[in-house]
């Protein structure tokens, strides 16, 4: 299957945002965030409708992987639970 160079950033992104599996994520935001890279590489209109969805790409693939790397609700209550027992030393 032959992807327009254009488009193929569009697909990566939804690979990305679209992914379920919490380990593979990473992976897959690291690919959307590069392949947008790769295509602002080539010229493209500023403002125009596809720079406008880059950007707007670019901040969700961003605030995605902060989502990442921040923990769950669950696992902050765990770690409450656990440094209320004294476990967890900081």
């Amino acid at each position: 299957m032959n992807i327009p160079t254009t488009c193929l950033w569009q697909t990566v992104y939804l690979d990305a945002v679209l992914e379920t599996d919490n380990v593979a994520m990473p992976t897959r935001i690291y690919e959307a965030l590069a392949a947008i890279e790769q295509r602002l590489l080539s010229p493209i209109e500023a403002g125009g409708v596809q720079y406008r969805a880059i950007e707007d790409a670019q901040r969700g693939l961003l605030t995605l992987k902060a989502e990442q790397s921040r923990p769950s609700a669950q696992t902050r209550s765990e770690l409450v639970e656990s440094d209320s027992r004294g476990v967890l030393a900081w």
